[in-house]
């Protein structure tokens, strides 16, 4: 996974929706483990990021996350966080986000400090269902 100035991204996921226990352990739901695939375009979706990361320092550090396409629309979040020691691991889950899919193409979730510099920490293709080569054989559909 990558580096972005002080973060290292351990796991990133792109899901439905995130609900914290009062354990504080996370239910993922409706992970996007491949291509988004939608019915049609536009399409509205709901994504939610699930992130864990080590933080090199301590004290009060802020992130930036974008996600961006398919296309030219984007939207930032910024986070504050605050880590007790150095190389300490924070989980973010993000709440549920409804992106309209205005068309498919790439849909990329990035990183940044400064706002400047973005890295990408997970890509996605959002293609038509009809456009999926189908995993079901011919002769058994």
């Amino acid at each position: 996974m990558p580096r972005v100035g002080k973060l290292e991204f351990l796991n990133a996921l792109l899901c439905e929706d995130i609900r914290q226990e009062r354990n504080n352990k996370y239910i993922i739901i409706g992970v996007y483990s491949g291509d988004i695939i939608l019915q049609k375009v536009p399409s509205t979706v709901l994504v939610s990021l699930f992130v864990e990361m080590k933080v090199s320092k301590a004290g009060q550090n802020t992130a930036k996350i974008r996600l961006a396409g398919p296309g030219e629309d984007s939207a930032v979040l910024d986070m504050a966080f605050e880590t007790q020691q150095p190389n300490q691991v924070v989980t973010l889950a993000g709440p549920a986000m409804t992106v309209i899919m205005a068309k498919a193409g790439p849909f990329t979730v990035s990183a940044s400090t400064d706002g400047r510099k973005w890295v990408p920490i997970i890509e996605k293709q959002v293609i038509l269902a009809s456009s999926q080569p189908s995993a079901i054989p011919s002769e058994m559909r």
